[in-house]
Protein backbone atom coordinates (compact mmCIF):
# COMPACT_ATOMS: atom_id res chain seq x y z
CA UNK A 1 0.00 0.00 0.00
CA UNK A 2 1.43 3.37 -1.05
CA UNK A 3 1.09 5.87 1.81
CA UNK A 4 2.35 9.24 2.93
CA UNK A 5 1.74 11.35 5.99
CA UNK A 6 0.45 14.91 5.77
CA UNK A 7 -0.05 17.20 8.79
CA UNK A 8 -0.19 14.23 11.14
CA UNK A 9 -2.60 12.17 9.04
CA UNK A 10 -1.67 8.98 7.14
CA UNK A 11 -3.13 8.98 3.67
CA UNK A 12 -3.60 5.98 1.41
CA UNK A 13 -2.89 7.18 -2.13
CA UNK A 14 -4.52 4.12 -3.65
CA UNK A 15 -7.78 5.19 -2.11
CA UNK A 16 -7.35 8.97 -2.10
CA UNK A 17 -5.57 10.25 -5.19
CA UNK A 18 -3.81 13.45 -4.11
CA UNK A 19 -1.60 15.17 -6.64
CA UNK A 20 0.86 18.03 -6.43
CA UNK A 21 -0.94 20.96 -8.03
CA UNK A 22 2.25 22.60 -9.32
CA UNK A 23 3.84 19.60 -11.01
CA UNK A 24 0.92 17.23 -11.43
CA UNK A 25 3.07 14.48 -9.97
CA UNK A 26 2.07 12.01 -7.27
CA UNK A 27 3.43 12.86 -3.83
CA UNK A 28 6.44 10.71 -3.00
CA UNK A 29 6.23 8.15 -0.24
CA UNK A 30 7.68 9.40 3.04
CA UNK A 31 8.34 7.78 6.39
CA UNK A 32 5.22 7.23 8.46
CA UNK A 33 5.17 8.45 12.02
CA UNK A 34 2.81 7.48 14.77
CA UNK A 35 -0.87 8.03 14.08
CA UNK A 36 -2.75 10.64 16.14
CA UNK A 37 -3.97 9.33 19.51
CA UNK A 38 -7.41 7.80 19.73
CA UNK A 39 -10.19 10.07 20.89
CA UNK A 40 -13.97 10.20 20.84
CA UNK A 41 -15.68 10.16 17.44
CA UNK A 42 -12.54 9.06 15.54
CA UNK A 43 -13.03 5.99 13.37
CA UNK A 44 -10.40 3.22 13.28
CA UNK A 45 -11.18 0.16 11.16
CA UNK A 46 -9.30 -2.55 9.32
CA UNK A 47 -8.22 -2.49 5.68
CA UNK A 48 -11.05 -2.75 3.13
CA UNK A 49 -11.19 -6.02 1.18
CA UNK A 50 -10.70 -5.50 -2.55
CA UNK A 51 -14.09 -7.10 -3.27
CA UNK A 52 -15.78 -4.10 -1.67
CA UNK A 53 -14.02 -1.51 -3.86
CA UNK A 54 -17.00 -0.89 -6.14
CA UNK A 55 -19.16 0.29 -3.24
CA UNK A 56 -16.79 3.10 -2.18
CA UNK A 57 -18.74 5.93 -3.84
CA UNK A 58 -22.09 4.85 -2.42
CA UNK A 59 -20.66 4.39 1.07
CA UNK A 60 -18.98 7.80 0.94
CA UNK A 61 -22.24 9.52 0.04
CA UNK A 62 -24.12 7.76 2.82
CA UNK A 63 -21.51 8.21 5.55
CA UNK A 64 -21.03 11.10 7.96
CA UNK A 65 -17.27 10.88 8.04
CA UNK A 66 -14.86 13.76 7.47
CA UNK A 67 -11.12 14.21 7.18
CA UNK A 68 -9.12 17.44 7.51
CA UNK A 69 -5.66 17.88 5.96
CA UNK A 70 -5.00 21.27 7.48
CA UNK A 71 -3.42 22.68 10.62
CA UNK A 72 -5.34 21.20 13.51
CA UNK A 73 -5.60 24.26 15.77
CA UNK A 74 -6.81 26.55 13.02
CA UNK A 75 -9.52 24.08 12.01
CA UNK A 76 -10.93 23.34 15.48
CA UNK A 77 -14.12 25.39 14.86
CA UNK A 78 -14.82 23.38 11.70
CA UNK A 79 -14.07 20.12 13.46
CA UNK A 80 -16.28 21.07 16.40
CA UNK A 81 -19.20 22.07 14.16
CA UNK A 82 -19.09 18.73 12.33
CA UNK A 83 -18.74 16.66 15.50
CA UNK A 84 -21.71 18.53 17.01
CA UNK A 85 -23.79 17.35 14.05
CA UNK A 86 -22.95 13.73 14.67
CA UNK A 87 -20.15 13.46 12.13
CA UNK A 88 -17.09 11.31 12.79
CA UNK A 89 -13.50 12.25 12.06
CA UNK A 90 -11.41 9.66 10.21
CA UNK A 91 -7.68 9.48 10.70
CA UNK A 92 -7.05 5.83 9.86
CA UNK A 93 -5.96 5.25 6.27
CA UNK A 94 -7.18 1.61 6.39
CA UNK A 95 -10.85 2.53 6.74
CA UNK A 96 -13.11 0.61 4.32
CA UNK A 97 -15.18 3.73 3.66
CA UNK A 98 -14.12 6.97 2.01
CA UNK A 99 -15.01 10.05 4.04
CA UNK A 100 -17.93 12.08 2.79
CA UNK A 101 -16.17 15.41 3.38
CA UNK A 102 -12.55 16.27 2.62
CA UNK A 103 -11.03 19.55 3.79
CA UNK A 104 -7.80 19.90 1.83
CA UNK A 105 -4.75 22.02 2.53
CA UNK A 106 -2.73 24.13 0.11
CA UNK A 107 -0.35 21.20 -0.43
CA UNK A 108 -3.08 18.81 -1.57
CA UNK A 109 -4.57 18.30 -4.98
CA UNK A 110 -8.13 17.06 -5.40
CA UNK A 111 -9.81 13.86 -4.30
CA UNK A 112 -10.94 12.31 -7.57
CA UNK A 113 -12.39 8.93 -6.54
CA UNK A 114 -16.03 8.68 -5.54
CA UNK A 115 -18.36 11.70 -5.07
CA UNK A 116 -17.47 13.25 -1.71
CA UNK A 117 -17.79 16.87 -0.61
CA UNK A 118 -14.42 18.53 -1.27
CA UNK A 119 -13.04 21.93 -0.26
CA UNK A 120 -11.28 22.65 -3.54
CA UNK A 121 -12.26 24.09 -6.90
CA UNK A 122 -10.24 23.85 -10.09
CA UNK A 123 -10.34 26.93 -12.30
CA UNK A 124 -8.67 27.07 -15.70
CA UNK A 125 -7.61 30.70 -15.10
CA UNK A 126 -7.57 31.21 -11.37
CA UNK A 127 -8.33 34.69 -10.02
CA UNK A 128 -6.01 33.98 -7.08
CA UNK A 129 -3.13 34.68 -9.47
CA UNK A 130 -2.54 38.43 -9.59
CA UNK A 131 -1.90 38.50 -13.34
CA UNK A 132 -5.14 36.58 -14.06
CA UNK A 133 -7.14 38.90 -11.78
CA UNK A 134 -5.70 41.80 -13.78
CA UNK A 135 -6.82 40.15 -17.03
CA UNK A 136 -10.35 39.81 -15.68
CA UNK A 137 -10.40 43.49 -14.70
CA UNK A 138 -9.16 44.53 -18.15
CA UNK A 139 -11.72 42.34 -19.95
CA UNK A 140 -14.76 43.99 -18.36
CA UNK A 141 -15.63 46.28 -21.31
CA UNK A 142 -15.45 43.31 -23.68
CA UNK A 143 -17.89 41.36 -21.53
CA UNK A 144 -20.42 44.16 -21.54
CA UNK A 145 -21.00 43.91 -17.80
CA UNK A 146 -22.34 46.74 -15.69
CA UNK A 147 -20.35 45.49 -12.71
CA UNK A 148 -17.09 47.10 -11.68
CA UNK A 149 -14.01 45.10 -10.82
CA UNK A 150 -11.85 47.83 -9.32
CA UNK A 151 -8.13 47.10 -9.02
CA UNK A 152 -5.13 49.47 -8.98
CA UNK A 153 -3.71 50.12 -12.43
CA UNK A 154 -1.13 47.48 -13.06
CA UNK A 155 1.34 46.41 -15.75
CA UNK A 156 2.93 43.03 -16.44
CA UNK A 157 6.63 43.68 -16.76
CA UNK A 158 7.26 40.01 -17.59
CA UNK A 159 5.04 40.06 -20.71
CA UNK A 160 6.40 43.13 -22.48
CA UNK A 161 4.33 45.93 -20.92
CA UNK A 162 7.45 47.89 -20.03
CA UNK A 163 6.73 50.77 -22.42
CA UNK A 164 3.10 51.06 -21.27
CA UNK A 165 4.34 51.31 -17.69
CA UNK A 166 6.91 53.97 -18.58
CA UNK A 167 4.26 56.11 -20.29
CA UNK A 168 1.95 55.80 -17.30
CA UNK A 169 4.75 56.50 -14.84
CA UNK A 170 5.48 59.77 -16.63
CA UNK A 171 1.83 60.69 -16.89
CA UNK A 172 1.44 60.07 -13.16
CA UNK A 173 4.47 62.27 -12.42
CA UNK A 174 2.95 65.19 -14.36
CA UNK A 175 -0.41 64.75 -12.66
CA UNK A 176 1.09 64.34 -9.19
CA UNK A 177 3.00 67.60 -9.66
CA UNK A 178 -0.17 69.46 -10.61
CA UNK A 179 -2.07 67.85 -7.73
CA UNK A 180 0.61 69.00 -5.30
CA UNK A 181 0.51 72.57 -6.62
CA UNK A 182 -3.28 72.64 -6.37
CA UNK A 183 -3.11 71.41 -2.77
CA UNK A 184 -0.33 73.73 -1.59
CA UNK A 185 -1.25 76.81 -3.65
CA UNK A 186 0.88 79.87 -3.03
CA UNK A 187 3.06 78.02 -0.50
CA UNK A 188 4.94 76.39 -3.39
CA UNK A 189 6.27 79.80 -4.48
CA UNK A 190 8.89 82.05 -2.88
CA UNK A 191 10.76 85.20 -3.76
CA UNK A 192 13.93 83.26 -3.04
CA UNK A 193 12.81 80.21 -5.03
CA UNK A 194 15.35 78.70 -7.42
CA UNK A 195 13.06 76.67 -9.70
CA UNK A 196 11.74 78.07 -12.95
CA UNK A 197 7.93 78.17 -13.29
CA UNK A 198 8.31 76.88 -16.87
CA UNK A 199 8.12 73.33 -15.45
CA UNK A 200 4.50 73.94 -14.42
CA UNK A 201 3.65 74.83 -18.01
CA UNK A 202 5.62 71.79 -19.18
CA UNK A 203 3.54 69.41 -17.03
CA UNK A 204 0.26 71.05 -18.09
CA UNK A 205 1.25 70.78 -21.74
CA UNK A 206 2.01 67.06 -21.39
CA UNK A 207 -1.31 66.37 -19.68
CA UNK A 208 -3.24 68.36 -22.29
CA UNK A 209 -1.60 66.34 -25.06
CA UNK A 210 -2.80 63.10 -23.46
CA UNK A 211 -6.31 64.29 -22.64
CA UNK A 212 -6.92 65.82 -26.08
CA UNK A 213 -4.30 64.33 -28.44
CA UNK A 214 -3.86 65.92 -31.84
CA UNK A 215 -4.46 63.61 -34.80
CA UNK A 216 -1.90 65.18 -37.10
CA UNK A 217 1.05 62.84 -36.74
CA UNK A 218 3.56 63.09 -39.55
CA UNK A 219 5.27 59.95 -40.76
CA UNK A 220 8.93 60.04 -39.70
CA UNK A 221 11.92 57.81 -40.18
CA UNK A 222 13.18 55.44 -37.50
CA UNK A 223 16.23 57.63 -36.96
CA UNK A 224 14.14 60.75 -36.39
CA UNK A 225 11.83 58.84 -34.03
CA UNK A 226 14.80 57.70 -31.95
CA UNK A 227 16.12 61.25 -31.74
CA UNK A 228 12.69 62.56 -30.73
CA UNK A 229 12.34 59.85 -28.08
CA UNK A 230 15.80 60.65 -26.72
CA UNK A 231 14.82 64.30 -26.42
CA UNK A 232 11.60 63.34 -24.61
CA UNK A 233 13.53 61.05 -22.26
CA UNK A 234 16.09 63.79 -21.46
CA UNK A 235 13.36 66.37 -20.82
CA UNK A 236 11.48 64.02 -18.52
CA UNK A 237 14.59 63.24 -16.47
CA UNK A 238 15.10 66.97 -15.90
CA UNK A 239 11.43 67.41 -15.01
CA UNK A 240 11.50 64.43 -12.63
CA UNK A 241 14.35 65.94 -10.61
CA UNK A 242 12.54 69.28 -10.38
CA UNK A 243 9.22 67.64 -9.47
CA UNK A 244 10.78 65.49 -6.73
CA UNK A 245 12.73 68.39 -5.27
CA UNK A 246 9.48 70.34 -4.88
CA UNK A 247 7.10 67.66 -3.55
CA UNK A 248 9.61 65.74 -1.40
CA UNK A 249 12.21 68.28 -0.37
CA UNK A 250 10.05 71.43 -0.36
CA UNK A 251 12.09 73.38 -2.89
CA UNK A 252 10.35 76.59 -3.99
CA UNK A 253 9.36 78.00 -7.37
CA UNK A 254 10.72 81.43 -8.30
CA UNK A 255 7.93 83.90 -7.52
CA UNK A 256 9.58 86.91 -9.17
CA UNK A 257 9.49 85.42 -12.67
CA UNK A 258 6.00 83.94 -12.44
CA UNK A 259 2.39 85.04 -12.60
CA UNK A 260 1.54 82.85 -9.67
CA UNK A 261 -2.23 83.25 -9.74
CA UNK A 262 -2.43 82.57 -13.47
CA UNK A 263 -0.34 79.41 -13.15
CA UNK A 264 -2.46 78.14 -10.25
CA UNK A 265 -5.63 78.80 -12.25
CA UNK A 266 -4.18 76.71 -15.09
CA UNK A 267 -3.39 73.96 -12.59
CA UNK A 268 -7.01 73.95 -11.38
CA UNK A 269 -8.32 73.73 -14.95
CA UNK A 270 -6.13 70.80 -15.97
CA UNK A 271 -6.84 69.11 -12.62
CA UNK A 272 -10.59 69.14 -13.32
CA UNK A 273 -10.01 67.80 -16.83
CA UNK A 274 -7.87 64.94 -15.55
CA UNK A 275 -10.40 64.08 -12.88
CA UNK A 276 -13.12 63.65 -15.50
CA UNK A 277 -11.19 61.20 -17.68
CA UNK A 278 -8.92 59.51 -15.13
CA UNK A 279 -10.91 57.08 -13.03
CA UNK A 280 -8.48 56.68 -10.11
CA UNK A 281 -6.94 60.14 -10.43
CA UNK A 282 -7.48 61.19 -6.81
CA UNK A 283 -5.88 58.06 -5.35
CA UNK A 284 -2.43 58.83 -6.70
CA UNK A 285 -1.26 61.40 -4.18
CA UNK A 286 1.89 63.48 -4.69
CA UNK A 287 4.80 61.05 -4.79
CA UNK A 288 4.36 58.65 -7.76
CA UNK A 289 4.84 55.49 -5.68
CA UNK A 290 4.64 52.02 -7.24
CA UNK A 291 4.64 48.47 -5.88
CA UNK A 292 6.52 45.59 -7.45
CA UNK A 293 4.67 42.31 -6.83
CA UNK A 294 5.49 38.77 -7.95
CA UNK A 295 2.57 37.65 -10.14
CA UNK A 296 2.28 34.32 -8.33
CA UNK A 297 3.56 35.37 -4.90
CA UNK A 298 1.81 35.09 -1.54
CA UNK A 299 2.19 36.16 2.10
CA UNK A 300 3.65 39.50 1.01
CA UNK A 301 6.87 37.86 -0.19
CA UNK A 302 8.93 39.82 -2.72
CA UNK A 303 6.86 43.02 -2.59
CA UNK A 304 8.88 46.24 -2.93
CA UNK A 305 7.92 49.94 -2.92
CA UNK A 306 9.65 52.36 -5.31
CA UNK A 307 9.35 55.91 -6.61
CA UNK A 308 12.02 55.69 -9.36
CA UNK A 309 11.17 54.11 -12.71
CA UNK A 310 14.78 53.10 -13.25
CA UNK A 311 14.90 51.24 -9.92
CA UNK A 312 11.64 49.46 -10.72
CA UNK A 313 12.83 48.22 -14.11
CA UNK A 314 16.28 47.22 -12.84
CA UNK A 315 14.86 45.21 -9.93
CA UNK A 316 12.36 43.44 -12.21
CA UNK A 317 15.08 42.69 -14.78
CA UNK A 318 17.44 41.30 -12.14
CA UNK A 319 14.68 39.05 -10.72
CA UNK A 320 12.98 37.75 -13.86
CA UNK A 321 12.10 34.47 -12.17
CA UNK A 322 9.60 36.30 -9.96
CA UNK A 323 7.59 37.56 -12.96
CA UNK A 324 6.89 40.98 -11.52
CA UNK A 325 3.80 43.10 -11.87
CA UNK A 326 4.17 46.82 -11.22
CA UNK A 327 1.12 48.32 -9.55
CA UNK A 328 0.27 51.90 -8.68
CA UNK A 329 0.36 52.32 -4.93
CA UNK A 330 -2.74 53.81 -3.31
CA UNK A 331 -1.03 56.78 -1.69
CA UNK A 332 -4.19 58.19 -0.14
CA UNK A 333 -5.79 55.33 1.78
CA UNK A 334 -8.35 55.70 4.50
CA UNK A 335 -6.45 55.84 7.78
CA UNK A 336 -7.57 54.95 11.29
CA UNK A 337 -5.62 56.76 14.00
CA UNK A 338 -3.08 57.66 11.29
CA UNK A 339 -2.48 53.96 10.61
CA UNK A 340 -2.96 52.11 7.34
CA UNK A 341 -5.07 48.95 7.14
CA UNK A 342 -6.58 46.60 4.64
CA UNK A 343 -9.83 44.68 4.91
CA UNK A 344 -10.17 40.89 4.59
CA UNK A 345 -13.52 39.82 3.14
CA UNK A 346 -14.47 36.14 2.79
CA UNK A 347 -16.63 34.57 0.12
CA UNK A 348 -17.63 30.98 -0.57
CA UNK A 349 -18.08 29.35 -3.97
CA UNK A 350 -20.23 26.22 -4.08
CA UNK A 351 -20.62 23.99 -7.13
CA UNK A 352 -23.81 22.02 -7.63
CA UNK A 353 -24.79 19.65 -10.41
CA UNK A 354 -26.87 22.48 -11.91
CA UNK A 355 -24.55 25.45 -11.44
CA UNK A 356 -22.58 27.76 -9.15
CA UNK A 357 -23.63 29.64 -6.02
CA UNK A 358 -21.66 32.57 -4.60
CA UNK A 359 -22.00 33.28 -0.89
CA UNK A 360 -20.51 36.38 0.71
CA UNK A 361 -19.75 36.62 4.41
CA UNK A 362 -21.34 39.64 6.04
CA UNK A 363 -18.58 39.89 8.63
CA UNK A 364 -14.99 40.84 7.86
CA UNK A 365 -11.94 42.16 9.65
CA UNK A 366 -9.29 44.85 9.36
CA UNK A 367 -5.52 44.18 9.36
CA UNK A 368 -3.44 47.11 10.61
CA UNK A 369 0.13 48.15 10.06
CA UNK A 370 2.37 48.15 13.12
CA UNK A 371 3.65 51.61 12.13
CA UNK A 372 2.16 55.06 11.60
CA UNK A 373 1.50 55.96 7.99
CA UNK A 374 4.21 57.94 6.21
CA UNK A 375 4.19 58.00 2.39
CA UNK A 376 7.80 59.23 2.31
CA UNK A 377 9.13 56.29 4.30
CA UNK A 378 9.24 53.27 1.98
CA UNK A 379 9.58 50.52 4.58
CA UNK A 380 7.23 47.60 3.99
CA UNK A 381 6.31 47.62 7.70
CA UNK A 382 4.38 50.84 7.02
CA UNK A 383 2.73 50.02 3.71
CA UNK A 384 2.25 46.24 3.38
CA UNK A 385 -0.46 45.25 5.87
CA UNK A 386 -0.31 41.53 5.12
CA UNK A 387 -0.39 39.59 8.41
CA UNK A 388 2.70 37.54 7.54
CA UNK A 389 4.65 40.75 6.91
CA UNK A 390 3.46 42.66 9.97
CA UNK A 391 4.17 39.74 12.31
CA UNK A 392 7.90 40.42 11.78
CA UNK A 393 7.74 43.92 13.29
CA UNK A 394 7.17 45.49 16.69
CA UNK A 395 4.38 47.99 17.22
CA UNK A 396 5.32 51.67 16.98
CA UNK A 397 5.19 53.21 20.46
CA UNK A 398 3.30 56.19 19.01
CA UNK A 399 0.55 54.10 17.43
CA UNK A 400 -2.86 54.54 19.05
CA UNK A 401 -3.71 52.12 21.84
CA UNK A 402 -7.20 51.88 20.34
CA UNK A 403 -5.63 49.44 17.89
CA UNK A 404 -4.96 46.14 19.71
CA UNK A 405 -1.63 44.36 19.69
CA UNK A 406 -3.06 41.63 17.47
CA UNK A 407 -3.34 44.36 14.78
CA UNK A 408 -6.94 43.38 13.96
CA UNK A 409 -10.42 44.81 14.24
CA UNK A 410 -13.63 42.98 13.49
CA UNK A 411 -16.01 44.71 11.10
CA UNK A 412 -18.31 45.29 14.10
CA UNK A 413 -15.60 47.32 15.79
CA UNK A 414 -15.01 49.16 12.52
CA UNK A 415 -18.73 50.02 12.40
CA UNK A 416 -18.55 51.36 15.94
CA UNK A 417 -15.61 53.55 14.89
CA UNK A 418 -17.55 54.86 11.86
CA UNK A 419 -20.50 55.69 14.10
CA UNK A 420 -18.25 57.80 16.31
CA UNK A 421 -17.04 59.59 13.17
CA UNK A 422 -20.67 60.32 12.18
CA UNK A 423 -20.27 58.00 9.17
CA UNK A 424 -22.65 55.27 10.27
CA UNK A 425 -24.12 54.72 6.77
CA UNK A 426 -20.78 54.19 5.00
CA UNK A 427 -20.60 50.44 5.54
CA UNK A 428 -24.11 49.48 4.44
CA UNK A 429 -24.45 52.07 1.69
CA UNK A 430 -21.00 52.16 0.14
CA UNK A 431 -18.20 49.90 1.38
CA UNK A 432 -19.95 46.52 1.66
CA UNK A 433 -22.01 46.88 -1.57
CA UNK A 434 -18.88 47.87 -3.52
CA UNK A 435 -16.93 44.87 -2.21
CA UNK A 436 -19.86 42.67 -3.19
CA UNK A 437 -19.83 44.08 -6.73
CA UNK A 438 -16.08 43.44 -7.02
CA UNK A 439 -16.45 39.82 -5.94
CA UNK A 440 -19.43 39.17 -8.23
CA UNK A 441 -17.53 40.70 -11.15
CA UNK A 442 -14.50 38.50 -10.45
CA UNK A 443 -16.47 35.26 -10.16
CA UNK A 444 -18.67 35.97 -13.20
CA UNK A 445 -15.55 36.71 -15.27
CA UNK A 446 -14.06 33.34 -14.34
CA UNK A 447 -17.13 31.26 -15.24
CA UNK A 448 -16.12 30.59 -18.83
CA UNK A 449 -12.91 28.99 -17.56
CA UNK A 450 -14.65 26.92 -14.88
CA UNK A 451 -15.48 23.23 -15.01
CA UNK A 452 -18.45 22.42 -12.79
CA UNK A 453 -17.44 20.03 -10.03
CA UNK A 454 -20.57 18.94 -8.12
CA UNK A 455 -20.13 18.75 -4.34
CA UNK A 456 -16.98 20.90 -4.48
CA UNK A 457 -16.62 24.25 -2.71
CA UNK A 458 -13.89 26.67 -1.68
CA UNK A 459 -13.56 29.50 0.82
CA UNK A 460 -11.64 32.56 -0.45
CA UNK A 461 -10.26 35.64 1.27
CA UNK A 462 -10.22 38.99 -0.57
CA UNK A 463 -7.98 41.85 0.50
CA UNK A 464 -9.32 45.35 -0.11
CA UNK A 465 -7.74 48.71 0.59
CA UNK A 466 -10.21 51.53 1.29
CA UNK A 467 -9.22 54.87 -0.24
CA UNK A 468 -9.72 58.20 1.50
CA UNK A 469 -13.08 58.57 -0.27
CA UNK A 470 -14.15 55.21 1.19
CA UNK A 471 -14.05 53.26 -2.08
CA UNK A 472 -12.90 49.61 -1.75
CA UNK A 473 -10.13 48.64 -4.19
CA UNK A 474 -9.43 44.94 -4.67
CA UNK A 475 -5.77 44.03 -4.14
CA UNK A 476 -5.79 40.24 -4.32
CA UNK A 477 -7.72 37.04 -3.62
CA UNK A 478 -6.35 34.19 -1.51
CA UNK A 479 -7.45 30.63 -2.21
CA UNK A 480 -6.17 29.31 1.12
CA UNK A 481 -6.64 32.20 3.55
CA UNK A 482 -5.30 31.97 7.07
CA UNK A 483 -8.21 31.25 9.40
CA UNK A 484 -6.93 32.52 12.74
CA UNK A 485 -8.46 36.00 12.89
CA UNK A 486 -11.08 37.42 15.23
CA UNK A 487 -14.00 36.28 13.04
CA UNK A 488 -12.73 32.99 11.62
CA UNK A 489 -14.22 30.60 14.18
CA UNK A 490 -17.66 32.03 13.49
CA UNK A 491 -17.02 31.95 9.72
CA UNK A 492 -16.10 28.24 9.74
CA UNK A 493 -19.16 27.37 11.84
CA UNK A 494 -21.38 29.27 9.40
CA UNK A 495 -19.66 27.57 6.46
CA UNK A 496 -20.87 24.22 7.81
CA UNK A 497 -24.40 25.61 7.82
CA UNK A 498 -24.12 26.34 4.10
CA UNK A 499 -22.26 23.19 3.06
CA UNK A 500 -23.99 20.63 5.33
CA UNK A 501 -27.20 21.98 6.85
CA UNK A 502 -28.53 23.59 3.70
CA UNK A 503 -27.79 20.44 1.71
CA UNK A 504 -30.25 18.60 3.95
CA UNK A 505 -32.74 21.48 4.36
CA UNK A 506 -32.86 24.31 1.76
CA UNK A 507 -34.48 26.55 4.38
CA UNK A 508 -31.70 26.03 6.95
CA UNK A 509 -30.07 29.02 8.59
CA UNK A 510 -26.82 30.06 6.86
CA UNK A 511 -25.48 32.29 9.61
CA UNK A 512 -23.73 35.38 8.27
CA UNK A 513 -23.37 33.98 4.76
CA UNK A 514 -25.69 35.51 2.16
CA UNK A 515 -26.12 34.23 -1.38
CA UNK A 516 -25.32 37.17 -3.64
CA UNK A 517 -25.08 35.54 -7.08
CA UNK A 518 -25.75 32.27 -8.85
CA UNK A 519 -25.46 30.83 -12.32
CA UNK A 520 -27.50 27.86 -13.47
CA UNK A 521 -26.08 25.77 -16.27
Amino acid sequence: MSKFEHNGFKVDTKKIKIENEETGKRKKEVTESEAPPKKKNIIRVTKKPSSQKSSISKQANESKIFVIYEKRKMMEPLRGALLARGWTEQVDDDSPILPRLFWLSRANGVVIEGSPIVSRLILGRHFCYKDVLLDYARSQPNRGKNIDLVVPRTFKLFTGERNEFMENYRLTAYASFIRFLKATGTKAFSETGKISPKWISYAIEKLEAIIAPENNEVETSATVKREMQQKIDNEFEKFKKIYQSIVKFKSKIDLQSADRNDLLDQCNVIYRKCKKVWKDFENDGFYNLWLLKPARGSLGNGIKLFDEDVDILCHATNNKNLKYLVQKYIERPMLIYNTKFDLRQYFLLVHHATGIHLWMYKKSYLKFSTKLYDPLNYKVSIHITNTAVQSKYSIDKNRSRNIPQCNEWSSDRFLAYLNKQNKSTLWDNKIYPAMKQNIIATVSASVEFTVIQPNHFQLYGCDFVIDENHNPILLEINGFPTLTSVICAMCLEDLVKVIIDRREDPRADTGHFEKVWEMNL
